[in-house]
């Protein structure tokens, strides 16, 4: 009889010979499970509540070969370092991570510096460990695309004679964004890593489902339509998801 698992459990999974570490997290506010493969190949799924250990293992035997292709590619990007040096992307341009300690500073803070480097502020000796670090880039990103999505979505939806009911930013670890069944619009700030063209076309892509709810034929014509040659954009978020990811 299956039974259902504490929150995060780590197991493994053997593909051609080939064993895959992976860990079943289970989200209260999940419907749904679904396998995510990050950067460095870190294998997980996401699991709702009483999702059991026997149903996670057959999703994966279900999915092996394509668990098995993206852990290979992926197990050789390379795993983010929060620490100066590190390249990190801004709408779809690279920039470079610099931790400025300057004694006696008192305000933590993240500015993007001549559009090449994202300077992260604060006081000699303050703890700046990796965990750290992320949280506060985490943030700087989430309020960049608060400033810039709106604005483009307002836009796209004039155009598309169709209006969200509202708008969220937030972080989502398997979509870059939807579209309830009020109206309103979700999006991952993960996104504003991407070039805009890709930012455009997940725009583009949840205000269609203002109208068509599914994924079938009528949906993908009308953002054909509005987006011609989204397929481009849709193709270099599969290729790189991974790396936008952290």
């Amino acid at each position: 009889m299956d039974t259902a698992m504490p929150t995060n459990t780590n197991f493994t999974l053997t593909v051609r010979g080939v064993v895959i570490p992976y860990t079943v997290e289970v989200r209260l506010n999940r419907v749904n499970a679904a396998i995510q493969v990050m950067a460095g190949g870190e294998v997980k799924v996401l699991a709702p509540h009483g999702f059991s250990a026997e149903q996670g293992l057959e999703m994966l035997r279900d999915k092996a070969d394509w668990v098995l292709k993206h852990y290979m590619q992926r197990r050789a990007m390379p795993v983010k370092d929060f620490v100066s040096g590190s390249r990190f992307d801004f709408l779809g341009q690279p920039v470079t991570l610099v931790i400025d300690q300057t004694p006696g500073y008192l305000v933590t803070e993240v500015e993007l510096m001549d559009e090449s480097d994202l300077t992260v502020r604060c006081t000699q000796g303050q703890l700046v460990d990796p965990a750290t670090i992320r949280d506060l880039l985490a943030e700087w990103y989430r309020a960049e695309t608060e400033r810039i999505v709106p604005e483009r979505l307002n836009e796209w939806a004039g155009y598309m004679g169709c209006q969200p009911t509202g708008l969220r930013i937030n972080e989502y670890k398997t979509r870059w964004g939807y579209c309830r069944p009020d109206g309103l619009i979700a999006i991952n700030w993960q996104i504003i890593q991407a070039p805009l063209e890709a930012l455009d076309y997940v725009l583009v892509h949840e205000l269609a489902h203002l109208q068509f709810p599914n994924h079938k034929n009528g949906f993908w014509k009308t953002v054909g339509q509005v987006y011609p040659g989204y397929e481009v954009q849709k193709q270099w978020l599969r290729r790189y998801a991974a790396s936008l990811q952290w």
